[in-house]
């Protein structure tokens, strides 16, 4: 969770890019602090259900992390 993460909030370009859904899940589990459970009683969705998007948004901001390192490693590498 920590690659996403920039100091204590989520980097802001990294929510860009994530769907609508994707984004409400993310207020409502980081910022809201809501459990999974909650969250799926908000969403009207099965806890697994809820699970199991946490973790592929978790995935898709640890790849948008990694690609914004790498290109930031790069051009440093430039200059």
């Amino acid at each position: 969770m920590q690659a996403f993460m920039d100091g204590e909030s989520i980097n802001k370009e990294a929510l860009k890019q994530l769907n609508r859904s994707e984004r409400i899940l993310v207020g409502l589990y980081f910022y809201e602090s809501l459990n999974t459970e909650d969250i799926a009683l908000v969403m009207q969705k099965s806890t697994d259900v809820v699970e199991n998007a946490l973790e592929n948004v978790f995935q898709k901001l640890s790849q948008i992390a990694q690609v914004e390192s790498e290109s930031t490693e790069f051009a440093a590498e430039l200059f």
